[in-house]
């Protein structure tokens, strides 16, 4: 990497091989970097070619390399480094009757083929130039005295840039009432700037710690309750997750956006008491449930999330807690509050059943919500009084009834007046 001089430095390096190469071709020629057009023809005696810098651009090739320098608290990790492309106008311009322009292109042309490269030995002639060790001696662009350009990793390599006549036109049109001369358009690339601000230092590494585990997710293959696999899940259940590579050094039972401390936990099986959540949290109908595996890392060591096991879908069945009937007999409701939040765009249906068999009489199905509530109240029509059993369809997921020792079922009920 070099800093801010090195666009100066292959200006002035590119001059100099010139120049050299010039001395011996068309003794007498001058290679010059003066702005086109600063000088009237007239005033112009001996031949030679000027060397201008007409367009500084973006390296295509560097322009995504730069890492982020800086840290989330704005401070300097790295130096930030920019690559750069030199476009250069190369003006020929002696006297057209002895043919000097032709002559110093085809000096130049040759040059820059057979030398196309930036060495390090031109970089350290332009600086021995701007800095000589004899007093006697003029320097020459002693700004330039502090180059580190010899330092870039990457040579910089000069290309024809191959520019059209139409394009030299344009080209020419930017020098303000300057009349056309023989050009040639030249690339340098790349040039990599470096800003030499120094970053900060790295903190140093106290301890050193290794923490392994087996590979892959791992995976679920049932979620049910207990004691009972076929009972319903509830929001008073206690799940048990079935599968394999569950547990590492620790493990969790995401559901609901949260992350649960199991009750117990092995390798193939993670138990959950589903009643520690707050039933604000919880939904009722089809959800979705992951492992997370924990691994201890750190010193002191600490739990850390290594491995998340891919979905695995399970039903929460709603509990009927109360029921009420309100309203007159042509615009009865009637009300159920249940043990779990109902989002405002969940489906609710309201099943009335007949009690001791539990055979249905009536499906309602409940108004769209503007709210999230635990109390749905659902319009019901045409209902002959009496008592009934009450069943509730959150997302398809019923609520479970209650039942005796001979598996009869006996609530919860509501009255009809």
């Amino acid at each position: 990497m070099s800093n801010f001089l090195a666009v100066g430095t292959v200006t002035a390096s590119l001059r100099r091989m010139l120049q050299r190469r010039l001395d011996i071709d068309v003794p007498g020629a001058q290679a010059t970097v003066d702005r086109p057009g600063s000088k009237s023809l007239a005033a112009v005696t001996t031949p030679g070619v000027n060397v201008f810098l007409y367009q500084v651009s973006p390296s295509p090739a560097f322009r995504s390399v730069d890492l982020p320098t800086r840290g989330a608290t704005g401070g300097l990790m790295a130096r930030p480094t920019i690559g750069i492309d030199l476009h250069y106008l190369l003006t020929f311009f002696g006297d057209e009757t002895k043919l000097e322009p032709q002559r110093v292109v085809g000096s130049v042309v040759t040059a820059l083929h057979a030398q196309p490269l930036i060495t390090d030995s031109m970089i350290e002639a332009v600086r021995d130039a701007a800095a000589p060790s004899l007093p006697t001696t003029t320097p020459m662009y002693p700004e330039l005295r502090d180059t580190d350009l010899a330092d870039q990793v990457d040579s910089i390599r000069l290309t024809p840039a191959g520019l059209s006549l139409e394009e030299l036109s344009k080209l020419w049109s930017v020098f303000f009432q300057s009349p056309y001369q023989l050009s040639l358009a030249y690339q340098a690339s790349v040039v990599l700037l470096e800003d030499k601000t120094l970053p900060e230092p790295a903190r140093p590494v106290l301890r050193r710690g290794v923490a392994a585990e087996a590979l892959g997710r791992p995976a679920i293959v049932r979620v049910a309750a207990v004691p009972d696999a076929d009972a319903p899940i509830t929001g008073a259940s206690t799940i048990v997750v079935t599968g394999r590579d569950l547990l590492a050094d620790g493990a969790l039972v995401r559901l609901f956006g949260i992350d649960l401390v199991p009750s117990s936990a092995t390798g193939d099986e993670v138990r959950a008491d589903l009643s520690t959540l707050s039933p604000a949290a919880m939904r009722a109908g089809e959800q979705p449930l992951q492992i997370v595996r924990q691994t201890l890392i750190g010193d002191p060591p600490a739990l850390h999330a290594t491995a998340v096991s891919a979905p695995a879908f399970f039903v929460l069945h709603p509990r009927v807690q109360t029921t009420s009937v309100t309203g007159p007999a042509t615009a009865r409701l009637v009300r159920v509050a249940l043990d779990m939040t109902v989002g405002a765009r969940q489906s609710v249906a309201l099943l009335l059943l007949e009690p001791g068999t539990g055979a249905q009489r009536f499906l309602f199905g409940g108004p769209a919500r503007a709210t999230d509530s635990a109390a749905v109240d659902i319009p019901i029509a045409g209902v002959p009084t009496g008592q009934y059993l009450v069943q509730v369809l959150v997302d398809g997921a019923e609520s479970p009834l209650t039942t005796d020792p001979s598996g009869a079922p006996f609530g919860p009920t509501v009255t009809i007046p």
